[in-house]
């Protein structure tokens, strides 16, 4: 990264951070706690679904199929089937390999309701039980 685009990013990081904070309640900002949830789920929401995806805009309006929501560890993305087969993911797969692998182990050593319970905590994606 070069010098320009790194000054470039902090501001853009900047302004992101400065309309998360006018977004936010100040009972959020009350405790580290609080604070950590709401940045998590700021991001998880708002940002990383939008930096998450490298597919060009131009790539992306050519492709015309109906979109389908995945969740992944940095949020929740709408891909398109070609996208997906492009991606490699399996189809009607709505989890990414990653929070898949996840949703596994902790599978592996909790019952399904602790896992949706502990991956929410760990992740801050909710994956219902029935789902994993």
């Amino acid at each position: 990264m070069t010098p320009e685009e790194t000054q470039r990013l902090k501001a853009a990081i900047t302004e992101i951070a400065s309309i998360l904070y006018k977004n936010t309640s100040p009972e959020a900002l009350e405790n580290l706690e609080g604070i950590e949830k709401t940045v998590r789920t700021q991001m998880l929401s708002s940002v990383s679904p939008q930096i998450a995806f490298f597919l060009s805009n131009k790539q992306q309006a050519q492709i015309k199929d109906d979109l389908d929501k995945s969740r992944i560890c940095v949020g929740e993305l709408s891909i398109t089937e070609k996208q997906a087969q492009k991606l490699g993911l399996e189809p009607r797969t709505h989890l990414s390999p990653v929070l898949e692998k996840c949703s596994l182990r902790l599978c592996a050593n909790e019952s399904y309701q602790n896992a949706e319970e502990e991956l929410e905590a760990l992740t801050g994606m909710k994956v219902g039980h029935s789902t994993l």
